[in-house]
Parts: structure tokens; C-alpha cells; sequence
């Protein structure tokens, strides 16, 4: 069965060092897929979904490139085969961000070397589910593969139990 593509844009796979902060907080992290929609930042401390974000990507050239964006997925847990992180949508880009990625992966997609988000022949849907948490009340969700595994909740980060 081929998994269905909800993603507008191609995601690119680039690890840039992301300073992220909200009025409170400020962390520096890694970015693990760039899209020109969105990005995932990998990190222990992300911020709830609904959460605005200010974001300087730290570019290949030395620049930096500022940008607004809204929490739309966090994922906590303490196994390393799940990314720890946060899927961020991006409200605001400057001119720094758009020409990034019109050189580089306008590169990539030449030699067939990005990552796209499109269903290839062969994979296989992954099936999840949805578990509320007991302490906040949040809706995560949950590959059925990993159920058996120490599952924290992406919001307040309590263990999730199914």
C-alpha cells in the first residue's frame, strides 16, 4: 500500500546548527530536514505544538538566515531510534533562506541526490495511533511499531502508556 503525501514541498535532508527561542527561552540545536514550507529541529527541550518560534538556521556560507515559524509536531521520547524534535511550520523567511535553498537544492534535485517526501513503489504504510496522555491530556501520536518501547508524551514529556 503506498503512503499517502500530505507534504506540499520536497524535504531535503541538512544538518545547520538552529537557534530557536520563544519570549522566554532560547536553545541551539540541529536541523534534520529543510523544506521551504517547514523544517525539523532536533532537540530535547521543544516547545508545545501551537508554540511561535523565532529560528536563526546558521547557513553553509556563514550567513544567517531569520525566521518565524508555529510548532506543529513535537516528539519526546528516551529511545534513540525515534528523532527527538520538533516539525515546525514556517510563517516568515528572509531573502537569506529563500536564496539557500534555490542554490542548493536546485543542485541537488539536478543530480537526484535530495530527499523527497513522494511514495516510492515498495514502501509500506506505517500505521499509528493515537494516545492520550494521563497527565496533560495531549493527543500523541504513535507508530504501532514502537509501542513496546518507553513512550513520553510530546507536550509535557510523561511516559505514555497504551
Amino acid at each position: 500500500m503506498a503512503r499517502i503525501n500530505k507534504r506540499g514541498h520536497k524535504r531535503y535532508t541538512r544538518r545547520l546548527k538552529v537557534v530557536f527561542k520563544d519570549a522566554e527561552r532560547t536553545y541551539t540545536s540541529f536541523s534534520s530536514d529543510i523544506s521551504n514550507s517547514g523544517l525539523f529541529i532536533r532537540t530535547n527541550r521543544a516547545f508545545a505544538p501551537g508554540s511561535i518560534i523565532n529560528i536563526e538556521l546558521y547557513l553553509p556560507d556563514d550567513s544567517i538566515a531569520y525566521l518565524k515559524g508555529k510548532v506543529k509536531r513535537a516528539e519526546k521520547t528516551a529511545l534513540n531510534v525515534i528523532k527527538n524534535g520538533m516539525g515546525v511550520k514556517l510563517l516568515e523567511v528572509d531573502g537569506k533562506f529563500r536564496r539557500f535553498l534555490k542554490k542548493e537544492f536546485s543542485e541537488e534535485d539536478e543530480k537526484g541526490t535530495g530527499r523527497y517526501s513522494v511514495p516510492q513503489p515498495g514502501n509500506e504504510a506505517e500505521e499509528f495511533i493515537l494516545l492520550r496522555c494521563d497527565s496533560c491530556n495531549a493527543k500523541n501520536k504513535i507508530k504501532k511499531s514502537m509501542l513496546d518501547l518507553g513512550l513520553k508524551c510530546g507536550r509535557c514529556g510523561k511516559a505514555l502508556h497504551p
